[in-house]
């Protein structure tokens, strides 16, 4: 098996490094960045709303984290890597599963 350079797609422009991690891991690689991106918007928010109105409010957290990753995953669907997009289908199926328990949660939130 041939080792697969940054030289060997066709693409200019930074999605490239992306396409590349994406193709060297075998796909793992965007599910470790959109779990990375949901966790620290998760948490940031919660921090955010914990500083500033002294309560924490973990539903509002969650809720704006997943519609942020999801509409994250749709700009990264729309970037060809090739053969594949970058995001796949069961990527984009948990996304949206993800945004709609975070409807839910905001839904069934009390708050204060």
């Amino acid at each position: 098996m041939a080792y697969v350079e940054l030289t060997t797609y066709n693409i200019t422009g930074p999605q490239v490094l992306f396409c590349y991690a994406n193709d060297i891991t075998l796909g793992i690689a965007m599910y470790m960045f959109y779990v990375s991106v949901f966790l620290i918007m998760a948490f940031s928010i919660t921090e955010y709303q914990r500083r500033s109105t002294g309560y924490t409010d973990f539903s509002v957290g969650f809720g704006v984290a997943s519609f942020t990753t999801l509409v994250l995953g749709i700009l990264f669907r729309l970037i060809d890597c090739g053969t594949n997009p970058l995001t796949s289908n069961l990527a984009l199926a948990v996304l949206i599963v993800l945004a709609m328990i975070g409807i839910i949660f905001l839904l069934n939130d009390r708050g204060r």
